[in-house]
């Protein structure tokens, strides 16, 4: 009898850490999942931006519209000193907004040329993340297999005293404390 409870004890133990294994395979997953959108959701947020929304390119246009306020103050007072046609003025004023179309121009072009470096981050981290589960459901493969290996094992250690004879005979029998010898 007591091999049989040293390996129902041995079993039993078994099971408890396949629970708390499953457990902490749930903790794992929603970690993970929720890495997983965090990440999605950054790289959407960054990608996707307008390229004239990022603060970069907010405070660029905001230094050129206030230059082009001042350049378009100083040709309406130069026009007014000097009698300026309105066709200089509205040649210069067209050269200041050339200006602000060109920095736009160029915030743009600077945003989609960052764009492949965003994506080959994003791609890069996203492979981490697949590396790391992969990795995790390996580790799990094996001891799962474990466990197969140590139920294989205590059923046979329970067939090994059954064949012994380490069954019969009442508790009190003395060759069930000493082996069955």
């Amino acid at each position: 009898m007591l091999p049989a409870l040293a390996v129902g004890g041995q079993l039993l133990g078994h099971a408890y850490q396949m629970a708390q294994s499953r457990q902490a395979n749930k903790g794992y997953r929603n970690f993970m999942d929720q890495r997983e959108s965090e990440l999605e959701g950054l790289f959407n947020q960054e990608y996707y931006k307008n390229a004239l929304e990022t603060p970069g390119a907010q405070s660029a246009l905001a230094i050129v519209r206030d230059r082009m306020k001042e350049n378009n103050r100083n040709i309406s007072n130069e026009a007014v000193r000097t009698g300026a046609t309105a066709e200089a003025q509205t040649a210069a004023k067209s050269a200041n907004n050339k200006q602000m179309s060109d920095m736009v121009n160029r915030l743009v072009s600077a945003r989609e040329q960052s764009k492949p470096g965003m994506m080959s981050a994003y791609m890069n981290q996203k492979a981490n993340l697949d590396n790391n589960r992969q990795n995790y459901m390996n580790q799990k493969r094996a001891q799962w297999g474990q466990f197969g290996q140590n139920v294989a094992s205590a059923s046979t250690n329970v067939l090994d005293a059954y064949s012994k004879g380490l069954f019969s005979g009442s508790d009190d029998d003395p060759n069930l404390l000493n082996g069955g010898k």
